[in-house]
């Protein structure tokens, strides 16, 4: 099956986009640079720049947070355990499996 691109590309849609039919190594999430503050430039995530349930160290990441209802919710963290709060992106809905190949800096 061919993969699906969601792409982000104004603030504004932040908190209120949700997704239904995200999968994993085939879907990807497309995050315009300019609209993250502290992103590592162009290119795919790696193991590092996605966290689980909190973020780890002080560098910029994604956060994805699954167990707190039916949802998975997926956070932009800038300064990672840092005291600012994490910005909710958007829910995928059911939680589905998500690696860092699948997001995407453009």
């Amino acid at each position: 099956a061919d993969g699906d691109d969601f792409r982000f590309t104004d603030v504004a849609e932040f908190q209120t986009d949700q997704i239904g039919d995200f999968t994993s190594g085939e879907d990807r999430l497309l995050f315009q640079a300019t609209i993250l503050e502290g992103t590592p430039g162009a290119g795919h995530m790696t193991v590092a720049g996605l966290s689980f349930g909190a973020a780890v160290g002080t560098a910029g990441q994604f956060v994805y947070v699954t167990g707190t209802g039916a949802d998975g919710a997926l956070y932009w963290d800038a300064d990672g355990s840092g005291a600012a709060a994490a910005q909710l992106l958007v829910l995928l809905l059911g939680a589905p499996a998500l690696a860092g190949n699948d997001i995407w800096i453009t």
